[in-house]
């Protein structure tokens, strides 16, 4: 920040946290979000980056004691503190939902308030994958544990989509990989992780398997940048990012 402002630059950050329960996005950093009805929020896509319409959006200040990081943890933890969780056979604080936290890096000329260049950092807390036969899970937890599957299978269908670079990939299956769309789409100046928690215990065995084969599917995966020509005339002539 210090270096872009002696080159006459000024860095805004921004950030938004939502959550995706039951494939709907709850605004995380509205005040007593999960004992109203919470508002309506539309993705909408301007570019080739999907954006949220509605959500609250706290700007980040470097100048308080601690700085950036300071005051990015306090709002993390006030948006951890309204996700939706649950109790199951499995797991006694279960989250029923996958949270994103969206960080936005805003440079903009101070002189004529022209914005120079913004860029997005996701980081999203994925909802475990769940087997329904193990977390005994009936009701209200039967029907999460079903959006948490399916929206993770949505995720590993459009990795394999992008592997073999076929003319549709299907973002639009899961309001989770609409949003990270440019993440995933392998776009030149995108890169993404994946990270893997799993515990180190017995009890569980079957879902860490189950999550260890997941991430196993995902880590064979080899992301291409298909052009538009290999995408309608020939999807077996790809070009590797770099």
């Amino acid at each position: 920040a210090d270096a872009l402002e002696q080159g006459g630059l000024r860095l805004e950050v921004m950030v938004q946290i939502v959550e995706i329960y039951n494939e709907q996005f709850r605004d995380l950093l509205t005040p007593d979000a999960a004992s109203r009805e919470p508002p309506r929020l539309k993705m909408a896509m301007p570019s080739s980056s999907a954006i949220l319409q509605g959500a609250e959006s706290r700007s980040i200040s470097r100048d308080c004691n601690g700085g950036i990081m300071r005051s990015l943890q306090a709002a993390l933890r006030f948006g951890q503190a309204q996700r939706a969780t649950s109790a199951t056979s499995v797991h006694g604080r279960s989250s029923r939902s996958h949270l994103v936290m969206l960080l936005y890096l805003v440079t903009s000329d101070p002189a004529t308030g022209i914005k120079v260049r913004v860029g997005r950092l996701s980081l999203v807390d994925l909802a475990g994958s769940e087997r329904v036969k193990s977390s005994e899970a009936t009701g209200d937890r039967l029907k999460e544990a079903q959006h948490i599957n399916k929206s993770l299978s949505a995720l590993a269908d459009v990795m394999v989509a992008k592997e073999k670079c076929v003319a549709h990939v299907p973002y639009r299956n899961s309001k989770l990989t609409h949003l990270l769309q440019d993440a995933l789409g392998g776009q030149q100046n995108s890169r993404t992780v994946f990270i893997v928690a799993v515990p180190p215990t017995r009890t569980v065995l079957g879902e860490t398997l189950h999550s260890l084969q997941f991430s196993s599917r995902l880590n064979s995966i080899a992301v291409h940048r298909c052009s538009r020509s290999s995408l309608l005339l020939d999807t077996s002539n790809c070009g590797r990012s770099r």
